[in-house]
């Protein structure tokens, strides 16, 4: 999946991020549940080649407990598809974004050689795009639509929970 340097691919990364990181925060929430049906959980995505994106979700469960941990990351998954994410999400994972951007411009002298190998080899073998911090901070962020549901991998399982209050259902774009 080669990706061309534009602002729309720019775009496109930072709602694919935006919406795991929205995933990740409430299946951290999920976990700290008093029945919790794992321990942890992670939403991802990469691009292991130029040909593929990946979408993975991952658990740490009590021995057992496994179809019941993958029904759970499946039903949160199917519920940010099927309800969006709330206004406070976004936002938190926004501010969240933004914050970690402004600490890695900060911190641009002090960039690791191993770190900009490893993303100039992302970018020559799989096509990951690469920016530079600089230009990431030149991107507009404060008027950033919520990420898109197509982002979100198919899932066979159905929504157990109705939309949460002030839910901001997220619609595919084309960029």
């Amino acid at each position: 999946m080669e990706q061309e340097p534009t602002a729309g691919t720019l775009l496109r990364y930072i709602r694919t991020n935006l919406c795991a990181d929205a995933i990740n925060q409430r299946l951290h929430a999920v976990s700290k549940r008093e029945d919790a049906p794992f321990y942890s959980a992670s939403a991802s995505n990469g691009l292991p080649c130029r040909a593929l994106e990946t979408y993975t979700l991952t658990a740490l469960t009590a021995q057992g407990q496994q179809t019941r941990a993958l029904r759970a990351l499946l039903a949160e998954l199917e519920r940010a598809r099927a309800h969006g994410f709330t206004e406070r999400e976004l936002a938190v994972c926004k501010a969240n974004y933004l914050s970690e951007l402004r600490q890695t411009y900060l911190e641009r002298r002090q960039f690791e050689s191993s770190d900009l190998a490893r993303e100039c080899t992302s970018h020559f073998l799989h096509g990951e795009l690469m920016l530079g911090i600089e230009m990431e901070v030149l991107t507009p962020t404060t008027s950033r639509p919520p990420p898109p549901t197509h982002h979100l991998p198919p899932t066979t399982s159905r929504p157990t929970s109705h939309p949460p209050p002030h839910a901001h259902h997220l619609t595919p774009t084309t960029s």
